[in-house]
């Protein structure tokens, strides 16, 4: 988990630093290429966004059986979602 969140903020400053490089060296032509990057920077941030997202959610069903044991009148494999009040 460590290494993904280093290896995400490495990607992410390297990412900003040729973005600066790029627009201190065409100021004007560097709007098309920004919008670029930051489009292609905003995409893969939502997947990682999600796939984190369903990482946690299958971790916390995972803590939750343990915590309150199988349910017998369930099958293992599925888990009926809980309502919430």
């Amino acid at each position: 988990m460590v290494q993904r969140l280093w290896t995400s903020v490495l990607v992410s400053g390297l990412l900003a630093v040729i973005l600066g490089v790029v627009i201190l060296a065409w100021p004007f032509d560097s709007i098309v290429i920004m919008a670029l990057v930051v489009g292609i920077w905003l995409i893969i941030i939502g997947v990682m966004e999600m796939v984190a997202g369903f990482t946690m959610r299958r971790d916390a069903k995972k803590v939750e059986s343990k915590i309150t044991g199988p349910r017998p009148d369930l099958p293992q494999a599925h888990m009926p979602p809980r309502s919430s009040v």
